[in-house]
């Protein structure tokens, strides 16, 4: 078993050629849409990542309803 932390205030400035890791470390610290909309941009997986994201939390009783269709199928 590995564990593995990271800190996300000690992320150093962006660089140009980050790793997997480092763009989600970088998503998962994002503090503004528009941080999350240039991230998106740059990566498919973050970008389909952001896309739930924005649908769970754009109406509570959504987001409600959807924790609920998650839970039914992890369920099954």
């Amino acid at each position: 078993m590995e564990i593995h932390i990271l800190e996300l205030p000690k992320l150093t400035v962006e660089q140009k050629n980050e790793t997997d890791l480092m763009q989600w470390m970088r998503f998962l610290g994002g503090k503004s849409r528009e941080d999350f909309e240039k991230m998106a941009e740059k990566d498919e997986y973050i970008d389909e990542a952001y896309e739930l994201l924005k649908k769970m939390s754009a109406d509570e009783r959504k987001r409600l309803a959807y924790e609920a269709r998650e839970k039914a199928v992890r369920d099954y």
